[in-house]
């Protein structure tokens, strides 16, 4: 008996609403990285990406080189909903959030189909792979960098079987477009995603003719042209690339390993379900009936592309739990000794891997039950999956889904800033509150990043010395603030909110003469330095008026300089950075600095932001040209 097709709508439509049903308020969707961003904060957001993030390196400014693929598309967005005035609240369901379910649902039914041939087993593929543990804790997270490559992977996968299947024209365009958003989205789930395409290629390849490997060159060429507005910058600023993290240390990886083989054999996320990093909460028996049915398959004579799948999921379950025994020592090895696998210091990163697998695995095992078990099963385990997610249903997770009104003390702040046009910093102390105001002239700090350090205790001792007041007024520091805390995420003490923590902090800056308590913030305890340079300005003495262009571009006005004037300009050093020909160099170590040769007409520009345009260009002529073939080409004809 066929499933009917309305009940696949109204089942995927069911367990949508049930999860999702929290983002129909009108308040804004805050969560760790996925901050709020006023209207101000991107004014200048432009349809392109930009090589230079001014909230970058804890707020001196750092190159954008970590996140400059998907910067694409957020600064599309920020540029739109700017444009047409749309509420951050709005864009946030328009251009996130229901684009990310649509897309998850969609592609992961697709992929389904090359393998399953039941409808309702189908569905119940989509549900084991778009509402699992550890896609909803990225959701909540707001990474959504990831939750949008985790939702296209299905598709690009097929896409690519497809073109192995039958190798023409269109098929190398619809891989390589597919795969070639699939990287911009987030190169690190792509690598996985072709690393899984490499096998399949190998072992299902058949005949390793001509006509297939020249399709998968192409399609491979294809993606690199489509991602050449961040591919060119990186190959060609060289020493530029300063805002990577130190991905090489093996005790990170230590730390990272939160997740135990129980976690990573259960599809079981390590923070689920509070999402707070570092909390490990014990194993919940609940969910081991997933690798109890994905692992059954071995009961039946399951055919070979199904034992693939078998054995994916045990190279991602092993992976998934990085340095965590048995053979911890295992993952160490490889993060020390394989080009590339430095990229994921956080192993959970493999749990796309064991979702993939499983969304196949356990549908196939009820696929193959005898007909008069089949949907009944299928039923009892829908029923079951949806009980082992009651946390996410009930209203328990946290981040994006429990969205709340911006506390007023926060508006009151945004609404002095926004009218301040003077460039200065706001260090947050000991770190910036998800709702605290940052624009262009106003980028904030965060203390544990400015000091490098969690400890509280040092970061309070740090603000005595004369030293690190001076570096402050150098860094353009004008405020401190102490968030308020208002969701007990701040100040904690063996993970749960301490007020003590707060009280000390607001005792200690209000005991310190080189901070004086400003006023009008509300109950914002906020402290004024005594004195803050500018954002370009001449160490002997006197400022330098900087024009705030785009964050790799500024403009100066010279009437106040002189041919070889010494002018600090107030962001990291990088020597990516020019003014007219002359290249930075550091300012105690820190900070840019130029010897003024001509005082006509000066700009300061970040150098790799030219090859992110000449890359945009070749990227958006690759795409355009694959989408206007695909739409008017004649493509059936074989490769």
């Amino acid at each position: 008996m066929k499933f009917p097709r309305k009940l696949e709508y109204i089942l995927l439509f069911f367990f949508a609403f049930l999860i999702y049903r929290f983002f129909l308020s009108t308040d804004p969707l805050v969560a760790n990285d996925w901050p709020l961003l006023f209207r101000e904060s991107r004014t200048f957001s432009p349809f392109w990406a930009m090589a230079w993030d001014y909230m970058g390196n804890g707020g001196i400014g750092g190159p954008a080189f970590k996140t400059i693929w998907i910067d694409l598309y957020a600064n599309f967005v920020y540029s739109i909903t700017n444009f047409t005035n749309m509420p951050w609240w709005l864009s946030q369901r328009v251009f996130w959030i229901v684009p990310f379910i649509s897309l998850s649902l969609a592609s992961s039914y697709v992929f389904a189909s090359y393998l399953l041939r039941d409808r309702l087993l189908k569905i119940a593929s989509v549900l084991i792979y778009s509402f699992n543990t550890y896609i909803l804790m990225i959701l909540g997270g707001g990474q959504f960098g990831v939750a949008f490559s985790y939702a296209l992977a299905p598709l690009a996968l097929f896409a690519f079987f497809k073109l192995l299947d039958r190798p023409t024209v269109l098929n190398v365009l619809v891989s390589g477009l597919a795969s070639g958003i699939l990287i911009a989205l987030d190169p690190r789930v792509a690598s996985l995603i072709f690393l899984v395409g490499f096998f399949w290629f190998v072992f299902f390849g058949r005949k390793f003719t001509k006509v297939k490997i020249k399709a998968v060159v192409s399609s491979l060429i294809i993606v690199g042209a489509l991602n050449l507005y961040w591919i060119l910058p990186i190959l060609m600023s060289k020493g530029s690339l300063s805002g990577f993290s130190n991905y090489a240390s093996l005790a990170g990886v230590k730390f990272l390993s939160f997740a135990t083989l129980s976690d990573s054999i259960s599809l079981l996320h390590p923070n689920w379900p509070e999402n707070i990093f570092g909390k490990i909460y014990f194993f919940k028996p609940e969910f081991l009936i997933l690798p109890i049915l994905a692992f059954a398959t071995l009961l039946l004579k399951p055919k070979k592309e199904i034992l693939f799948f078998l054995g994916l999921s045990i190279f991602s379950v092993f992976l998934a739990k990085g340095a965590s025994d048995p053979f911890g020592q295992a993952y160490l090895f490889l993060f020390d000794n394989v080009p590339g696998f430095s990229l994921f210091r956080d192993s959970t990163k493999f749990y796309v891997l064991t979702a993939l697998s499983f969304s196949i695995l356990i549908p196939y095992f009820i696929e193959n039950l005898p007909s008069r078990f089949k949907h009944l099963t299928a039923g009892v385990f829908i029923v079951l999956f949806l009980f082992i997610l009651r946390p996410a249903w009930s209203g328990e997770l946290t981040g994006i889904f429990r969205p709340q009104p911006i506390p007023t003390d926060y508006l009151l702040l945004k609404t002095e800033l926004s009218q301040d046009k003077d460039f200065y910093r706001i260090m947050w102390l000991p770190q910036r509150q998800k709702y605290g105001y940052f624009d262009p002239n106003h980028p904030t700090i965060s203390a544990q990043d400015f000091f490098k350090t969690t400890n509280h205790s040092q970061i309070l001792k740090n603000l005595r010395m004369k030293d690190v007041q001076k570096l402050l007024e150098e860094s353009s520091v004008k405020y401190i603030i102490v968030p308020t805390d208002s969701n007990g995420e701040i100040f904690l003490k063996d993970r749960k909110y301490d007020p003590l923590q707060y009280k000390k902090t607001v005792d200690f800056l209000d005991k310190m003469v080189w901070f004086k308590r400003a006023q009008g913030f509300g109950n914002l305890a906020v402290y004024q330095t005594r004195g803050y340079r500018g954002h370009f300005f001449i160490p002997s003495g006197g400022e330098v008026q900087g024009k705030f262009i785009n964050p790799t571009e500024y403009s100066i006005r010279t009437d106040t300089l002189q041919p070889g004037d010494l002018v600090v300009f107030s962001e990291a050093y990088d020597q990516g950075w020019k003014m007219g020909g002359v290249t930075a160099t550091p300012y105690k170590s820190r900070l840019n600095s130029f010897f003024v040769q001509d005082i006509e007409d000066i700009k300061v520009f970040y150098s790799p932001q030219l090859w992110v345009g000449r890359g945009l260009l070749l990227s958006f002529a690759t795409a355009v040209g694959v989408v206007s073939l695909m739409v008017f080409g004649r493509l059936r004809r074989k490769w």
